[in-house]
């Protein structure tokens, strides 16, 4: 599978969660592998992948056909686009780019551009994807 699905679902669909895809494409969820950002395992993107499917979302970003976007609009402490999509991860939300000692979350959405911030200041010490590639840790604990 070439992902052209999945791609033509998020250019239509834009900023769209982990989530909504699982809805989308079940067939590549359900399993134990997640995607974290290299050099920094201990923050998660998402979790719940088959083998394949996290296969196939890093082949798409490392190609660049697809884009992680921050997603920093918070609702309740959680990100507002997982709370209406009804779903979150129950780790805390990784805040700075650094290693930590329990895993954290750092909240994406998808689309088929890449992140492009307004202005932002390097002591502010944001997470940013730009410039992040994924992977999948096979040693979590």
């Amino acid at each position: 599978m070439n992902g052209d699905e999945i791609v033509k679902y998020v250019a239509e669909e834009t900023h769209v969660s982990f989530v909504q895809l699982e809805r989308e494409f079940p067939q590549y969820f359900g399993g134990t592998q997640c995607i974290s950002l290299t050099g920094l395992d201990t923050i998660i993107l998402w979790t719940g992948f088959t083998e394949e499917g996290s296969a196939l979302f890093l082949n798409l970003v490392n190609s660049k056909r697809l884009y992680f976007h921050p997603t920093q609009t918070l609702f309740a402490g959680k990100p507002a686009v997982y709370m209406i999509d009804g779903k979150c991860l129950m780790m805390p939300l990784a805040k700075q780019a650094r290693q930590y000692k329990k895993l954290h979350w750092y909240p994406v959405v998808l689309n088929t551009f890449p992140y492009s911030p307004k202005k932002v200041k390097a002591s502010e010490g944001r997470l940013l994807s730009s410039g992040c590639r994924p992977r999948c840790p096979t040693d979590l604990a």
